[in-house]
């Protein structure tokens, strides 16, 4: 087709330059839509020369891959773009080796001396004091200085069992609550170390109940926390042929019929006791502080008794068919309020003694002591309130035998002057206050 198209364009050509058909020539050649070719002539005709284009050949094989093509220029340097979001942290890297030892730096200048500082205060040695514990100067740490033997005990369960299967040596590791009595079954000695024994309810019956086993405690406070002790027994029991022994103990905001109670023992020992703000409740059995019935001995030994609410008296001795003898010494009975009095006797006799060695009797609200027996007051015992001696029912002669300080009258009752007749009073001690009813042995004799 290309040859043909060729030829015509040829033949056209010659024609106009060789004026072989007069002086038409080709003056223009264009394809028409249909693909044909389309001659111009220069008389204004227009001749059809065929088609130009042909049908569309078969894809030709891929030809061999040319050589590259040299680099061209570089382009124009772009606009910045914006500046991307930041991507998630990486991971931590593994720790790298440790580097080496830098050199030893030069030794600096000394510095020079300071000036001396002030001579401190000196502090305070602790010391064991009289109850075993630890003293920072007049202070009571209440630390026990030494850890008592004996089973070691925890808790209520743990002392209840432990009393219960007849143990005979407690040792108490930290304080205890109660919410029940507790009932010696076999002669028992009780270490505090210094802790508390509370009670958190109402019980009956003692809070310890000696009942006929010797019943040691030392080393405790005993706090009811205003909790009450129902039963005549009161809030320490020591029962029949045995002991009962308080030593370093304090017993405070108990109420209770009796504080302590005592009957038919063979001993009370109370060492390095105070008994404080407690309260007797009344009952139909008395509601005395401390109710010692028939007790042959009874020592009491730097004793305070203070700040006390008692029904009837506070220390009553009943006794009726044994020697009783009372021993204080170092006994303070003081700011008591008192139903009776501060210390009576009943059904005792001139055989029956107390002695007074040392201490103070004093602000107690109070007619002060009632007796039947042998009282005697020690050089360094001060006691402040009224005492009424009798003679016994046997008409024998009992004595009050003052060596220290008396502040109040001194007399014997009507009826028992009428009865027994009058007692005696003796020693070197000063009195101040009236003496009636009593036979005067240090009064001058009439000549």
């Amino acid at each position: 087709m290309k040859k043909l198209l060729a030829l015509i364009i040829a033949a056209a050509l010659c024609a106009g330059l060789c004026g072989c058909a007069s002086t038409v020539r080709v003056s223009g050649a264009q394809i028409d839509a249909d693909g044909h070719l389309i001659l111009s002539m220069s008389d204004g005709s227009t001749l059809d020369a065929g088609l130009a284009r042909g049908e569309k050949g078969e894809k030709g094989d891929k030809g061999d891959k040319g050589e590259q093509g040299i680099q061209g220029l570089p382009g124009e340097k772009g606009e910045k773009g914006d500046k991307g979001d930041r991507g998630p942290r990486g991971e931590k890297g593994e720790r790298g080796a440790q580097g080496i030892q830098g050199e030893r730096g030069a030794t600096g200048y000394s510095g020079g001396s300071g000036a001396s500082g002030r001579d401190g205060v000196d502090g305070k040695t602790p010391y064991i004091g009289k109850n075993g514990h630890w003293w920072i100067g007049d202070e009571d740490t209440g630390v026990s200085a030494t850890v008592s033997p004996g089973t070691r005990v925890t808790s209520a369960e743990d002392i209840k069992k432990a009393i219960e299967g007849g143990t005979a040596e407690i040792s108490l590791m930290n304080d205890l609550t109660l919410s029940e009595p507790l009932k010696i079954t076999a002669d028992t000695v009780i270490h505090g170390n210094g802790y508390k024994v509370k009670l958190d309810s109402d019980i009956k019956n003692p809070i310890f109940n000696g009942d006929k086993k010797s019943l040691t405690l030392d080393n405790m406070t005993l706090d009811g926390q205003n909790k009450r002790v129902n039963g005549y027994f009161g809030a320490i029991n020591g029962g029949e042929d045995s002991s009962l022994t308080l030593s370093n103990v304090t017993i405070e905001n108990v109420e209770a019929e009796r504080i302590i109670r005592a009957v038919s023992v063979e001993s009370v020992n109370l060492t390095n006791v105070t008994i404080r703000n407690n309260k007797t409740i009344n009952s139909n059995e008395g509601a005395y502080g401390l109710l010692f019935t028939n007790v042959e001995n009874m020592t009491l030994k730097n004793v305070s008794i203070t700040d006390n609410n008692i029904v009837k008296s506070l220390i009553l001795i009943w006794g009726d068919n044994k020697l009783n003898a009372l021993t204080a010494e170092s006994l303070t009975i003081e700011n008591n309020t008192i139903g009776e009095h501060i210390l009576a006797t009943s059904g005792t006799n001139c055989s029956d003694t107390i002695t007074l060695t040392s201490g103070s009797i004093k602000g107690n609200n109070t007619a002060g002591i009632y007796m039947v027996g042998n009282l005697t007051i020690g050089k360094d015992m001060n006691v402040q309130c009224g005492i009424t001696l009798n003679n016994d029912s046997a008409k024998g002669v009992c004595t009050l035998t003052n060596n220290g300080t008396i502040v109040g009258d001194i007399t014997s009752a009507d009826w028992a002057v009428q009865q027994r007749g009058l007692p005696h009073y003796t020693g070197n001690g000063t009195h101040t206050g009236n003496k009636t009813n009593i036979t005067d042995l240090t009064a001058p004799t009439q000549p």
